[in-house]
């Protein structure tokens, strides 16, 4: 009988990766390129997925993580990508491709409104970069989004990043991907480091329980732990909106989802030296803040968040949004619906605030353009509302006549219809 393929096979400095791979792979991975690379002493690898069909983010993240470290250690690392000329498509956009091999493939310029590709940071402006990246993503691509929701998944989003940095012990820093699902308002996001792990850093050698006690409110927040409540507010978080969470670190996994049982799964004695933490949160769940980030008993409500920062004006009910610090593109429909949904909600998480958008920088936009933002808001909220709500400001004189046009005409064809 012909043996079965194996998903991960290695030989000499080759690693073979076939078919569909899942997150349980990831351990298998970690110790062939260590046996490889520390024990063996290769100084050059070759990983070849051209027969993988199927990858996570959570496999992929981690994989770069630990790429990115052998590679600062000397290891040169040689990437064949998949056959499959869409899935060779998705690493050199996800930037996955970039990070394992970067002497032979470029960076991803890749700007799609669903998804953010892999980002590292290795210091906090970084870490607040990236994470504002996924924010606006999420502005950009749900709608209906609650505002405890959101700030519940960028607390979130922050202290997980946060804590590469401040406990993972590399010099490498982290990883960040994130991926929106529009039919269920749900993010999923995916943090990876190659740094000491969970267990070293609780100092707890029992790995299955490090990642339990991980998730427990004040354990980690024990000054000798050197953590805070992150991994437990993350899980509160995630669980409590229905979606799911899950740790990878050491040899052992911590799997949660709403409805489902906490698991931990052991693989010994494969280890990944690093963490990975993975959380999928509904945003459109309301009052998620107040019901997962409790503390001690006590609401956590987290101060200045994006929506703050970036777009609240010292006024009281009043907003800015300055179109093209906002909008990718100005030349298309398909710009145009980022840019309203982002608008969209702004209002809906801001009722009754007037939102002034400075079009100043801004020469020329489609027609297109101008009535998928301009042209939908008017025929959405109604002159009375759209006046109430929405200022134009610093408008050069040929994107006001487009904008114009477009009202109108969707004003005609409200009327034509009888609406």
């Amino acid at each position: 009988m012909t043996e079965p393929v194996r998903p991960i096979e290695w030989h000499q400095n080759n690693i073979k990766i076939t078919g569909q791979i899942s997150p349980s792979e990831l351990r298998k991975f970690a110790s062939a390129l260590y046996v490889l690379t520390e024990r063996q002493g290769y100084q050059d690898m070759r990983l070849d997925f051209s027969g993988c069909t199927s990858v996570f983010e959570s496999f992929m993240l981690p994989i770069v993580a630990l790429c990115e470290k052998c590679q600062a250690e000397g290891v040169d690392i040689e990437l064949v990508l998949p056959d499959d000329p869409i899935l060779a498509a998705l690493f050199r956009n996800a930037n996955w491709a970039y990070y394992i091999d970067p002497r032979r493939y470029e960076q991803s310029t890749f700007e799609g409104m669903q998804h953010v590709p892999a980002i590292r940071y290795r210091n906090p402006d970084e870490q607040h970069a990236a994470v504002d990246r996924v924010i606006n993503v999420i502005l950009s691509s749900l709608s209906k989004i609650d505002r405890s929701g959101l700030k519940a998944l960028e607390w979130s989003l922050n202290e997980i990043t946060d804590n590469v940095l401040n406990h993972a012990q590399t010099e490498h820093g982290g990883f960040v991907q994130a991926t929106t699902f529009a039919e269920t308002q749900n993010v999923e996001f995916v943090v990876a480091d190659a740094g000491i792990g969970i267990p070293r850093s609780l100092g707890i050698q029992n790995h299955d329980r490090a990642l339990e006690n991980a998730i427990k409110e004040g354990v980690t927040r024990d000054r000798g732990s050197n953590a805070g409540n992150g991994l437990f507010g993350s899980y509160s978080v995630a669980t409590i909106s229905g979606g799911r969470f899950q740790i990878h670190s050491g040899n052992a996994s911590l799997l949660a989802s709403a409805g489902d049982q906490l698991r931990i799964v052991n693989d010994r004695p494969r280890i990944y030296p690093g963490t990975v933490v993975l959380v999928r949160i509904d945003c459109g769940k309301e009052g998620l803040l107040e019901q997962a980030l409790r503390f001690g008993g006590v609401k956590h409500d987290p101060p200045f968040d994006y929506i703050e920062r970036k777009f609240e004006d010292s006024t009281e009910g009043e907003m800015t949004f300055v179109l093209k610090n906002e909008a990718v593109s100005v030349g298309s429909r398909e710009a145009g619906k980022s840019v309203k949904k982002k608008i969209t909600n702004l209002l809906s998480m801001n009722p009754g605030s007037k939102l002034h958008v400075d079009l100043a920088g801004v020469p020329i936009v489609s027609s297109s353009f101008a009535d998928e933002v301009f042209g939908r808001l008017f025929s959405e909220l109604g002159p009375i509302g759209f006046m109430k709500l929405i200022d134009l400001k610093n408008v050069d004189r040929t994107v006001q006549n487009l904008i114009d046009r477009a009202i109108t005409q969707r004003m005609q064809n409200g009327t034509e219809r009888g609406v």
